[in-house]
């Protein structure tokens, strides 16, 4: 994990994640969703009916809980292909995406990036997980958290 500036949280939560693969070949690619979200605190609790029921769930616990009102800025549907870097275009800066490898069949090993939109990097992670995981990336601000948040089949 790669920890730039002081404030950045990064956070696994299970979601759902597996891959796709014929039975005679190791898999080379999964089909993912990729959630930007925005994280503040309201008067009033709410979270975005675009963001998965699953997320939604998780971003409601543990590291999140300092925030209640959670904003769906954008879904992004991606291929990744193994070892070959996917940039997301984000509202708010840019992000990107690799699969690394795929392990067992049953799980991937993947790298996640939030940058400036100017190729700062400002959190990073890579993880290996397990089917029915979400890999998430969290920027914190003083008044609000910046989160990318993806899962694979």
């Amino acid at each position: 994990m790669r920890a730039p500036l002081a404030g950045i949280v990064v956070a696994a939560a299970i979601g759902i994640c597996t891959h796709t693969h014929d039975a005679a070949a190791q898999p080379t690619a999964v089909a993912c969703s990729f959630y930007e979200v925005e994280a503040t605190s309201g008067k009033t609790p709410s979270v975005d009916s675009g963001i998965d029921a699953l997320l939604a769930k998780r971003l409601q616990k543990g590291a999140f809980k300092q925030w209640n009102t959670f904003k769906l800025l954008s879904k992004l549907p991606k291929s990744l292909e193994k070892k070959k870097t996917e940039k997301l275009p984000l509202k708010q800066g840019g992000g990107q995406a690799t699969l690394v490898e795929i392990v067992d069949k049953s799980q991937i090993r993947m790298t996640f990036a939030i940058d400036d939109g100017k190729g700062k990097t400002l959190a990073s992670s890579t993880q290996t997980v397990d089917a029915g995981d979400w890999l998430i990336v969290v920027v914190e601000q003083p008044d609000k958290g910046h989160i990318l948040a993806g899962t694979c089949k």
